[in-house]
């Protein structure tokens, strides 16, 4: 047996992926300084969480992310080796310190 689940490898591809999207390819000012913290993928691989840092700034940066959302999924698309990306949804880092404490 595989010592991580598939949902966890795919999150930690997901976050690398995603983290040089946003430093290599995206052109919205407003995500440049936007870090990936962690990502959470659903078991039946169907959703996954991306929780970001943003310092102060996280309520633009997550009207960016809303633009973005769908660059950010075709761009996974091209790059993972699945029949389906996850379906993305971003939140402040703020939100999984709340479920972890």
């Amino acid at each position: 047996m595989k010592p991580y689940a598939r949902s966890e490898r795919l999150g930690s591809l997901i976050q690398e992926i995603v983290s040089e999207i946003l430093e290599f390819e995206i052109k919205d000012k407003r995500l440049k300084r936007v870090s990936i913290v962690r990502v959470e993928v659903a078991q039946d691989l169907s959703k996954a969480k991306i929780f970001f840092d943003a310092g102060e700034n996280y309520e633009i940066a997550e009207e960016a992310f809303g633009k973005a959302k769908g660059f950010i999924r075709s761009r996974l698309a091209k790059q993972l080796e699945i029949r389906y990306v996850p379906e993305l949804f971003f939140y402040p880092v703020e939100i999984w310190k709340d479920f972890t404490t």
